[in-house]
This record gives structure tokens, C-alpha cells and sequence, in this order.
């Protein structure tokens, strides 16, 4: 079966997608892709239920936002839903120049640039500030710099501390210019990507919907089983303007603090988490029930599939 499926941006926390892709595990289950990037300015929740794409891998964020945002007469096989998880924690890093034994209170005393580009890094970190007692409205915070732009104020010493993801911080690290103090993937699951399809297309497309789960189960059991500098090879043609051995590196920094999934089945907890944050945050209006956003049964049932053939 043939499917357009769009991924949201190229990062290197998406590599197990990448891993799936190179080695060919969706073609493996049957599928081919049309593989593309998600228009500028489309949104592409909205391209799912025009069926100019199938299927896109994103942010759980996206399907809240579009269940916040829910017109009360769409019906429910237009509702967008995640049904493969991918990164289960927070990709994220706060990187400074000088080392010291960093707690988030420190950032009331500190110029923070937060990221720009995207919502989800701020409203997670915000939320682990409520949760240390501390309010996010006391922070310095610099709200408008691009990475890149924060990489070269925390040069300058405009700012003490940046959030960050790969490979910016290998990068950092490697050239002696920052430590890391915080890995936001330290607070534990955070559900941060996951396919995603209308309740229409997945209806309509359980075999296929199944084939996508059981090509990433394959690239996640690959990557956890290889050396860093192996992956690292492999999508290296996703990453041209990454030195191999940053990318590297970066790959074994996300894989020890267990970034991604070793199964494609969304738990509850991170879930919760990530709703959390975008709800204090006020991203979103209301806390969704886990159900109204993620169908797990899809991941279940390929799962069982998969462990059914590695067996027979």
C-alpha cells in the first residue's frame, strides 16, 4: 500500500524514523511512502482531514491543541489521533558556560533564553518550574532568539543559560564553550512524538496503520541494539551539515537517557505529563483524557503481530 506520510521538521531526536526509513522496514511491511515535510504554514491536522496527507509524525501538542480547539459539530472521525510513540521523554537541554551543581531555582538568579521556534520546550520546562514551588513568571527570560541566536548571545554573555536540543549541545560540549545542566529528559516520560492520523484514515487503514507501528518497532529495536556511530552512518544523509562524530555523539547522549521508546505503546504518565505542562502552560483550555487523543489499541494489536512473527 502506497501513503503520503509527512514528518513535521528534520531533528535528530527523530532518528528512530529515520533508521526505519534507511533501512527500508516500512517497504518490509508492505508500505511506500511518499515522504515529504509538512508545507510552511500548513497545519497539518487540518492536511490530514483534507487527506492531502495520511499520516504525519509530531508532537502529542499538535492532537491536544486540535481537541481543545474542537468544533462542536466536526465529527469524530475528523478528530486527529496518535497511535505509534516514538520519543517518550523531553529532547531538551539548559546548557551555561561555567560548571556548577545546577538546580532550577537557579534560574531566578539567571537570564534564561527559552526556545522560540517551537511551544513544547518551554511549556515542559515551566511546568517542572510549578512543580519545584518556583513561579515561571519570575524567570529573566529571553522569549524571542532562535536557537542559533542563543548559541551566540551565551557566546557573548548576553544570557547565562540556553534551552537547546541536538546537536547544538554536542557541538558546545565538543568545543569546550558549555556544560550541560539540565536534561530534561531526566524528569521521565514525556510523551514528545508520535504518528498521527484522522480516526477516518485509521479506521479505514488498520493494516497499514499496523504496518507503520511494526517498521518503527523494527528501527527502535535496531538502533537499541547497535553502537551510536552505527546509527550514526546510517541517517547520517538526513544530517549533511552534522560532522558524523557530533552526530554521534548526539545520538549516544538521547540513547542513555533513554529518549526513545523501546515499545511504540504511549503510557499514560507521559501523556498526563505533557497535557500537564501545556494546561499550566496555557497551551490548552482543559486537560484531555488520554482517549481522546491517542488510540493505543492500533500499537496493541501490531505489537502482538510483531512478537507473533519474531517467535513463529
Amino acid at each position: 500500500m502506497r501513503i503520503t506520510l509527512w514528518e513535521s521538521f528534520r531533528a535528530v531526536f527523530y532518528t528512530p524514523f529515520y533508521v526505519s526509513i534507511a533501512l527500508d522496514r516500512f517497504g518490509m511491511h508492505g508500505l511506500e511512502l511518499d515522504f515529504d515535510a509538512v508545507p510552511p504554514g500548513m497545519d497539518v491536522c487540518d492536511a490530514l482531514r483534507s487527506g492531502t496527507a495520511d499520516v504525519a509524525w509530531g508532537g502529542p501538542m499538535r492532537l491536544m491543541k486540535d481537541f481543545d480547539q474542537r468544533p462542536a459539530d466536526r465529527p469524530r472521525s475528523e478528530d486527529t489521533v496518535g497511535f505509534c510513540e516514538v520519543v517518550a521523554r523531553d529532547p531538551f537541554f539548559l546548557v551555561g558556560k561555567e560548571r556548577r551543581d545546577f538546580q532550577l531555582s537557579d534560574l531566578l538568579d539567571l537570564r534564561l533564553a527559552s526556545v522560540s521556534e517551537v511551544p513544547t520546550p518551554w511549556l515542559c520546562l515551566q511546568h517542572d518550574l510549578r512543580c519545584a514551588g518556583i513561579d515561571p513568571e519570575r524567570i529573566d527570560r529571553v522569549k524571542d532568539l532562535t536557537m542559533s541566536e542563543s548559541v551566540a548571545a551565551l557566546a557573548a554573555g548576553s544570557v547565562d543559560v540556553i534551552q537547546i536540543f541536538q546537536p547544538a549541545v554536542e557541538q558546545l560540549v565538543a568545543g569546550g564553550n558549555a556544560i550541560i545542566w539540565y536534561a530534561a529528559a531526566d524528569r521521565g516520560p514525556t510523551s514528545y512524538t508520535t504518528f498521527f492520523a484522522t480516526r477516518q484514515w485509521l479506521s479505514e487503514n488498520q493494516s497499514a496503520a499496523r504496518s507503520l507501528v511494526r517498521g518503527i518497532q523494527d528501527g527502535l529495536d535496531w538502533l537499541h541494539r547497535h553502537e551510536a556511530s552505527e546509527t550514526a552512518a546510517l541517517v547520517a544523509s538526513y544530517f549533511p551539515d552534522i560532522d558524523q562524530q557530533i552526530l554521534s555523539a548526539a545520538i549516544d547522549r538521547y540513547r542513555r537517557l533513554e529518549i526513545w521508546a523501546t515499545t511504540p505503546i504511549m503510557s499514560a504518565a507521559g501523556f498526563n505529563r505533557q497535557a500537564e505542562g501545556l494546561h499550566s502552560g496555557g497551551f490548552i483550555r482543559r486537560i484531555p483524557q488520554m482517549t481522546d487523543c491517542i488510540d493505543v489499541s492500533i500499537a496493541q494489536a501490531a505489537l502482538g503481530d510483531y512478537r507473533a512473527s519474531a517467535t513463529g
